[in-house]
């Protein structure tokens, strides 16, 4: 009885790890892709962990926005550095 559930246990896992597999693979990818240790090759290698389309062309006839964009003449951004919360 107890080597029937294990083998019915088992052959679910494989179908289980047959479809999701990929997906648990790409998922480790994203959670690992700024570890510290491994963030230039996650990078480099960023085409084969996820699915990257081909660049779309430009467009012959752009299209032209109506009027003028305004942007915001001054921004100020705050940084904190590690060293920051280690001398305070």
């Amino acid at each position: 009885m107890y080597k029937i559930l294990l083998i019915l246990l088992s052959v679910l896992l494989i179908v289980i790890g047959i479809f999701y597999g990929p997906k648990i693979a790409r998922l480790y990818h994203l959670a690992n892709l700024y570890n510290e240790d491994s963030i230039d090759r996650n990078f480099i290698n960023i085409d084969k962990i996820f699915s990257v389309s081909e660049p779309i062309p430009a467009s012959d006839n752009p299209y032209t926005f109506p009027g003028e964009i305004l942007f915001c003449q001054k921004l100020s951004f705050l940084m904190v550095s590690k060293d920051f919360f280690l001398k305070n």
